[in-house]
């Protein structure tokens, strides 16, 4: 029943949550949130292209697709604790609520904006409906994911240029 497949993958999501929350303390904590964004997005890259690759997998689907979304729990969670570190030594104490209601926004927007383009693409038929990997069958939403995966892996070069605010406050408030 895809109901009950969907409700477990569902649960796993969450429990990888639990798990990803734990570590993603632990390390931020330990060696800082630049570690954990890095991470996070080979990871997120990386669990995305294992989704297109469910063929290539010696397990069956279901069972592939399970570790993945468990996976993708504790990767989410881990990169959430990471920016909220952030957010928090960025904040601006005498505008804290409209920094945080701006950020929000901003995210909320970016999420949107990301499903507007990508339901657009496949509404005009932009990407190739069918397509074949060797001998395996892909769609365009395969394609979707393998360009949202090289995008994010990209992306992780972006991030060794930023500076981490919570290291640089921790290193003032130990000096």
């Amino acid at each position: 029943d895809l109901n009950t497949i969907d409700q477990g993958n569902t649960n796993l999501f969450f429990f990888g949550n639990l798990i990803g929350f734990w570590l993603g303390g632990y390390i931020t904590d330990k060696h800082g949130t630049k570690p954990v964004f890095i991470l996070a997005h080979f990871s997120f890259g990386t669990i995305l292209l294992l989704f297109v690759g469910r063929d290539f997998m010696f397990v069956p689907p279901l069972y592939s697709h399970s570790v993945l979304m468990l996976a993708f729990g504790v990767v989410t969670a881990a990169s959430s604790i990471a920016i909220t570190t952030e957010l928090l030594n960025v904040i601006p104490i005498n505008n804290a609520l409209i920094s945080t209601s701006f950020y929000v926004v901003v995210l909320s927007s970016s999420k949107f904006l990301g499903a507007f383009v990508s339901s657009q693409a496949l509404k005009l038929n932009i990407l190739t409906e069918k397509w074949s990997l060797g001998s395996f069958s892909m769609n365009c939403y395969d394609t979707m994911l393998i360009g949202n995966a090289v995008m994010v892996i990209l992306l992780v070069m972006t991030l060794g240029l930023i500076p981490s605010v919570s290291r640089q406050i921790h290193r003032e408030s130990v000096q």
